[in-house]
């Protein structure tokens, strides 16, 4: 392919900008794929890819299914290009491809994971040919940003290459139907003896069969519109899974994956469904590409992963846990709730909530839609063991409106102007404080936690 003079031009400026940026002990993971985009605007037509790329896409999940995919791959020591420290749209893709090729772009990488944000595939997807793509779910996320899932859906249909094999999450209706003719293997959890349903989400994205428009039968929910559905009037029904759990045991972290009628017991590395989810698309990712259950087991089992989504510090006989509630997002913060209300084995429970985001100050134009405060199940909540809800910021307030509405007592809920002062409020009968924080806000949060901890030892030396 012939490359126009404004693409060497590009990739001269990016290169350059990267190295200015880590002499000046910057990320550079942004930036320079920014400038390659304005001097060139479909720089990635002419960046030669790896020789197998996997891509992550997906609502929640896609940033842990990514980070095992590259652990699995650094256990075997196997150089791969990725955009692990960088953003996941366009600009953090660029960045990441500019590692792996040489000087004029060419190829010197023989694999890349990257993860791709839904909302971009327009942009990277003409481009960016993914051998394999995973797809870890189909949740609708921050209303300003990706409208409603119906939108995603079609970005996803016209821009995912036909080449493209896809692994879905096959308990998820939405994910698991994209792009009918592309191949695609699915992974999914069978429903557990004694499973407790979940079929109280408000939010459910899929109530019509999408063949004859008729209502779905719900055979079993898992939670929102992830489970067993089939369609009384037509047949439609839930794809078969080619990878599932099997059993799986949260309690001691174990679970058993079966496919092809070969079964293998894994560690799993977390305390939520949600992390057997994203661990069973891993191991798809490398079925797929010709490992064995026994083996893939073997290396998880020397694999060090770091649970970001979820951490303890122990402060005597008392506890902080931190937990990602990604901030715009009501099924992300649902799902963290229901965790919440299931631990009974906590004790005594204060929430604080820093997972707020406020943009109105930097962008006096910009209209933020707090509908997601509505939609997340604070109901969940409502539990005899959660005896604070502190919250601070500029929403405080529409948390509290929610929080009421939820049937929360009034007694239980704490109002402070910032997220920082929510700490002091903490009551000493509290044997554990779970800091729900964003994305975007992580540095805060760490902080937040640190001084948590002290309160808390101040408490108990009292």
């Amino acid at each position: 392919m012939k490359r126009p003079i404004r693409f060497y031009v590009a990739i001269f400026m990016a290169r350059s900008a990267r190295f200015l940026l880590k002499k000046l002990k910057r990320n550079a993971t942004h930036f320079p794929g920014q400038v390659a985009r304005t001097i060139c605007f479909d720089f990635l037509k002419y960046l030669q890819q790896p020789t197998h790329l996997i891509g992550v896409t997906g609502t929640n999940g896609k940033t842990t299914v990514s980070n095992m995919i590259l652990d699995v791959f650094k256990a075997q020591r196997i150089e791969v290009a990725n955009n692990k420290l960088g953003s996941n749209i366009t600009e953090g893709v660029i960045t990441a491809l500019l590692d792996a090729t040489t000087f004029f772009g060419n190829r010197k990488s023989e694999w890349g994971v990257l993860e791709i944000d839904e909302r971009a595939s327009l942009r990277i997807f003409p481009y960016i040919k993914p051998d394999v793509l995973v797809v870890t779910n189909l949740f609708r996320d921050s209303y300003k940003r990706n409208a409603h899932i119906e939108f995603i859906v079609d970005l996803l249909n016209k821009y995912i290459p036909e080449t493209t094999h896809l692994i879905v999450n096959g308990d998820d209706l939405i994910a698991s139907m994209l792009c009918a003719p592309n191949s695609r293997t699915t992974f999914g959890i069978l429903p557990q003896e004694n499973e407790l349903q979940v079929r109280d989400s408000i939010i459910n994205d899929l109530v019509y069969c999408p063949t004859c428009e008729n209502r779905l039968t719900r055979d079993f929910v898992r939670y929102h519109h992830v489970g067993i559905h089939h369609c009384e009037s037509c047949g439609f029904k839930s794809l078969p899974l080619d990878v599932y759990v099997k059993t799986l045991d949260v309690a001691l972290r174990r679970m058993v994956v079966e496919s092809n009628d070969v079964s293998c017991e894994f560690r799993l590395v977390g305390s939520n469904i949600t992390d057997a989810y994203n661990m069973i698309a891993m191991i798809s990712v490398f079925l797929h590409y010709g490992k064995t259950l026994s083996e893939i087991s073997s290396i998880v089992d020397t694999l060090s992963i770091v649970e970001s989504r979820f951490d303890e510090i122990a402060v005597g006989n008392k506890r902080v846990i931190g937990l990602l509630a990604k901030d715009q997002n009501p099924v992300a913060n649902s799902r963290v709730f229901d965790f919440i209300r299931r631990e009974t084995s906590w004790g005594k429970v204060a929430i604080l909530f820093a997972n707020e985001v406020y943009a109105h100050v930097d962008n006096p134009d910009e209209v933020e839609n707090m509908a997601w405060i509505y939609d997340a199940d604070m109901e969940y909540l409502n539990q005899e063991h959660i005896s604070q809800l502190i919250v601070g910021g500029h929403r405080r307030y529409d948390f509290y409106a929610r929080m009421r509405m939820a049937g929360i007592p009034e007694s239980k809920i704490v109002i402070v102007d910032k997220e920082e002062d929510e700490i002091r409020m903490i009551d000493s009968s509290i044997d554990t404080v779970v800091l729900l924080y964003s994305t975007k806000n992580i540095p805060i949060a760490n902080r937040m936690k640190k001084e948590i901890a002290k309160h808390l030892v101040s408490e108990v030396n009292v």
